[in-house]
């Protein structure tokens, strides 16, 4: 998947279907940051994020077969860590 088709994934999680959005989260952190928070809203899942390792956890439950995701220190990863959540979702709830 190339980061526009991921970009756009994103966006249409957090806007619907073919939503039209600057689908800046792989470059810019305010983006990025706001999908994480939107998707905690959405599904009760949040983000955590180590300086070498970041995870998706509710309330103790994590998700099926997580790769693990290197920490903050590159936006790279954690957008990776959102596009990988929410294929999860869509999958789980199809």
């Amino acid at each position: 998947m190339e980061t526009i088709e991921k970009n756009q994934l994103i966006a249409d999680f957090l806007y619907g279907k073919n939503a039209i959005h600057p689908n800046q989260y792989h470059e810019n952190w305010n983006e990025l940051m706001r999908a994480i928070l939107a998707i905690g809203n959405k599904t009760g899942f949040t983000l955590v994020m180590e300086e070498s390792t970041s995870y998706w956890v509710n309330m103790g439950e994590y998700l099926d077969d997580e790769p693990e995701f290197d920490g903050y220190r590159d936006i790279q990863n954690i957008f990776d860590a959102v596009v990988y959540f929410i294929q999860w979702y869509n999958q789980k709830n199809q």
